[in-house]
């Protein structure tokens, strides 16, 4: 299989596995043609031994990872 062009719409999947076992899930669809390099997905948080998985989908410009920290910080 190939991977979707820019141009078409993308279903994301992130799964949260721990020892084998779902602990989280998360999903949204990213639009075609959004122009941006990157994507911040979703956060991962622990709280009293239960763990978050909230999805975002919030696009921002970054061909590094290092050029996402900064948008990424305004979601913690």
């Amino acid at each position: 299989p190939t991977a979707p062009g820019f141009s078409e719409p993308v279903r994301i999947e992130i799964t949260l596995l721990n020892s084998g076992r779902i602990e989280a899930e998360a999903w949204f669809d990213l639009p075609a043609r959004q122009g941006r390099t990157g994507v911040i997905a979703a956060t991962l948080g622990q709280q009293e031994g239960e763990w978050t998985l909230t999805a975002i989908n919030a696009s921002q410009d970054g061909k590094t990872v290092r050029a996402m920290v900064g948008p990424a910080k305004r979601f913690l």
